[in-house]
């Protein structure tokens, strides 16, 4: 069970834009953030 433990090393990854894999990770979760906002806005509106 080291669930917490693993999204919290992901998370800390995601946002590590020092490193070029970092900021990649970063805009990804971004676009994944836009893509899922519009869905819900769509389904909402």
């Amino acid at each position: 069970m080291t669930e917490d433990h693993r999204s919290n090393g992901l998370w800390e990854k995601a946002f590590n834009v020092d490193s070029q894999s970092g900021t990649g990770r970063f805009v990804a979760f971004v676009l994944a953030f836009v893509v899922i906002g519009g869905a819900l806005s769509w389904l909402v509106g």
